[in-house]
């Protein structure tokens, strides 16, 4: 059988009020060669499992986390390493594709960027209306270095998994609210080569995640400053406030 272009994963807990829309703004992707792979929470109290059986079809493939996971990275760990496809995408549970071509436009991206292999692209964050309330617009790949890498939204990014190694497709599990960055940070300081801006939209998140709860503020901070520090010693403090502003100047954008 021929492997699918794409690998879409989603790791799915308490998801039943937003795992219909999601699925279906997969469903109705007019490029239709890819996969999805469904990483079940042990610890759902919800609808979300039965939800996940009544919209399974060929594409998908369900199994559960392993018992001992640590968070959401270590749990998309263990999506990637049963992906078949070429290009990984990550669609959380509260997210959805942006329009019906989104993967459309991504294969063509690829065929006219062939020495590329992590594309990003900008994505938009909604209310729990689905009204938009910000705008993550990416800097083109001229514009970025390790110090603004942090500027790339990991939602919006898909990879070409021969051209990174496997160790580095994978997430550090250490920080469950900042993990993202550690691994933007850590892909663009190794492949930086690799990076091409699409110029276009292929998410909307609704803004509900841990980053976006107040109550982890301050751990997301902390957990910033830590990995921050890790990559630009000097001025990882600069940099960490920066990258709280640069978030303000998103919500008027939409």
């Amino acid at each position: 059988m021929k492997a699918p272009l794409f690998s879409i994963i989603s790791v799915l807990k308490n998801n039943d009020s937003t795992f219909i829309k999601m699925k279906k703004s997969l469903n109705r992707q007019t490029f239709k060669n890819y996969e999805h792979l469904i990483v079940l929470s042990n610890n759902i109290t919800d609808d979300t499992e039965k939800l996940v059986e009544k919209y399974n079809c060929k594409k998908t493939k369900i199994f559960y986390e392993r018992i001992g996971t640590i968070n959401k990275f270590d749990a998309i760990n263990q999506g990637i390493k049963k992906i078949n496809g070429r290009y990984l995408i990550i669609l959380h549970g509260d997210d959805y594709f942006s329009n019906n071509n989104c993967l459309e436009n991504l294969s063509e991206f690829f065929k006219k960027n062939p020495e590329k292999g992590i594309f990003y692209s900008d994505i938009k964050f909604v209310n729990k209306d689905y009204e938009i309330s910000r705008v993550w617009k990416c800097k083109k790949e001229s514009e970025i270095k390790l110090a603004n890498a942090w500027s790339i939204p990991h939602t919006g990014i898909t990879y070409d998994t021969k051209k990174i190694k496997n160790i580095d497709l994978q997430y550090s599990i250490k920080n469950f609210i900042s993990g993202d960055l550690d691994y933007i940070l850590n892909l663009y300081k190794k492949y930086r080569y690799l990076f091409k801006y699409t110029g276009f939209e292929i998410m909307t998140m609704l803004n509900t995640g841990d980053s976006s709860k107040f109550s982890n503020v301050y751990k997301q901070f902390k957990q910033d400053i830590e990995i921050l520090k890790k990559y630009h010693p000097y001025s990882f403090v600069f940099i960490t406030i920066y990258k709280r502003l640069y978030k303000i100047k998103q919500f008027f954008l939409n």
